[in-house]
């Protein structure tokens, strides 16, 4: 029955219509379309397809690269924050050092100021210095000036004194020559007058003894005023040729006296007379001899 009802809806075919219905012709342009547009969309999706398997590949690419430029950004800012850590060690460092650097600078400063100051003083005190020293230079000229004239003066006190020297040694050579003359002639007298006109001489020649012995006083008095000065010239003393004649006329007195046997000379600055009558008259005549002398032998020493 299924099969009648099947055969019932089969359209009947009429012969007697010509050409293509106009359902099939939809149907088959509507066939047609879906077929284009499914192969539109079919290479579409390849295409798509295609264009995703690019932008996968080079989303990936795109992926790594941005991997590795975090990799390497990350070491880049790893290395940023150590160089960061190191700078900011440095700059601790170095904040340090520039206030060690300051205060060494601050001190150096002070430092620099005293010595300014210093070398203000030091030029202060060679101001001075210069001053005293040019003053000093002034003096030196006036002791050289003064100086050349106590060496002049001193020249001249040496001449003096010189002369004086050699007429106080002639005078001292001479003493010894008179005290070995009256020594010699002591001896000689003694042996002379043993005899028995020892009164008689002694009685005749005493008035010419005294004048010996005053003349011969006054010799010694001007030789002990020289001698008595170590070289010097007293102000009670004669002057050389004074001395000189002196030192003459005691020379004729003693030598009248020889002739009249009384035997005189100047002994160390001391007037010596001796009659030939005793050794204890002599002695008598040297003592009184020492006591006008006004120098002793130390002093002659000195002066010689």
């Amino acid at each position: 029955m299924d099969q009648d009802v099947e055969v019932r809806k089969r359209p009947v075919h009429n012969t007697h219509q010509q050409g293509w219905n106009p359902v099939t012709v939809v149907l088959v342009g509507a066939v047609l379309v879906a077929s284009c547009i499914a192969w539109y969309f079919n290479s579409q999706l390849a295409i798509s397809h295609v264009a995703l398997q690019q932008l996968t590949a080079a989303s990936h690419e795109k992926q790594t690269q941005h991997a590795k430029a975090m990799s390497i950004a990350k070491h880049r800012i790893e290395g940023l924050e150590l160089a960061q850590k190191t700078s900011s060690e440095k700059e601790k460092t170095l904040e340090g050092q520039v206030m060690q650097l300051h205060e060494e600078l601050t001190n150096a400063k002070h430092a620099l100021h005293e010595e300014h100051v210093k070398s203000l003083r030091i030029h202060r005190d060679n101001v001075d210095l210069h001053r005293k020293l040019k003053i000093k230079s002034e003096e030196l000229k006036v002791l050289e000036a003064q100086t050349g004239q106590f060496e002049t003066e001193m020249n001249r006190l040496t001449k003096a004194i010189h002369k004086v020297q050699g007429e106080v040694q002639h005078d001292v050579d001479a003493a010894t020559d008179y005290e070995v003359l009256y020594k010699k002639q002591k001896e000689q007298q003694q042996r002379q007058h043993k005899g028995t006109n020892h009164a008689a001489s002694k009685k005749s020649n005493s008035g010419f003894k005294e004048s010996v012995v005053s003349q011969a006083s006054d010799v010694s008095e001007g030789s002990t005023a020289v001698i008595r000065g170590h070289g010097k010239v007293q102000p009670h003393s004669h002057d050389a040729w004074q001395q000189h004649g002196a030192r003459l006329e005691a020379e004729k007195v003693i030598s009248a006296g020889k002739e009249a046997g009384v035997t005189a000379a100047v002994v160390d600055g001391n007037a010596v007379v001796d009659d030939s009558s005793t050794e204890e008259e002599a002695a008598t005549v040297a003592s009184e001899g020492d006591e006008n002398s006004d120098f002793s032998e130390e002093e002659l020493n000195d002066a010689v």
